[in-house]
């Protein structure tokens, strides 16, 4: 675990960490390379990604999700990288690290509890943003995907941009 700056969070000088293997049988490895089939969504969703850059290299991923409640018992969000599917959203925030150099495709995409994509008249909920993989700490930031709607969240010099703050507070058992 580490804190807002990345520094690791220690108790006693000893890092809180975890580690799970898991094992996958064969059937089941199969069946979840199948294509699910499309849930139609009980009601309008929508989807859009914003990333902030992070001043330690990387984007801090918001996900803004419309008729869809994170944490809500109605799914997650299936984040994914140049179309390859990297981890599930359980929140609106996820933290990118620096990716390769590049413009790197970035996707979420609504998906039920099953793992079957939400669907909303007919389409897929989902968004893309481009970032920059290559961008160093501090500096740089999203590139537009005109596709997708998105705009640039990066202030020019002598402009206000976006500031998000939070904190964590761990306390002992």
């Amino acid at each position: 675990m580490n804190d807002n700056a990345h520094n690791a969070l220690t108790v006693d000088g000893t890092p809180l960490a975890a580690l799970a293997g898991v094992a996958i049988p064969a059937a089941a490895a199969e069946v979840a390379a199948a294509a699910p089939e499309p849930v139609a969504a009980a009601g309008p969703m929508a989807l859009e990604l914003r990333a902030h850059p992070d001043a330690l290299g990387g984007y801090n991923l918001q996900v803004i999700a419309e008729g869809f409640a994170f944490g809500g018992g109605q799914g997650y969000g299936l984040l994914s990288i140049d179309g390859r599917a990297v981890t599930r959203l359980y929140t609106d925030w996820a933290q990118l690290p620096p990716l390769e150099p590049g413009q790197r495709t970035v996707s979420v995409a609504l998906m039920d509890g099953q793992g079957r994509p939400y669907h909303w008249q007919g389409q897929p909920v989902a968004a893309t943003i481009t970032v920059d993989g290559a961008r160093p700490a501090a500096a740089g930031g999203p590139k537009p995907d005109a596709a997708a709607g998105e705009h640039n969240t990066e202030a020019a010099d002598g402009e206000s941009g976006e500031l998000e703050l939070g904190f964590l507070v761990v306390e002992p058992r």
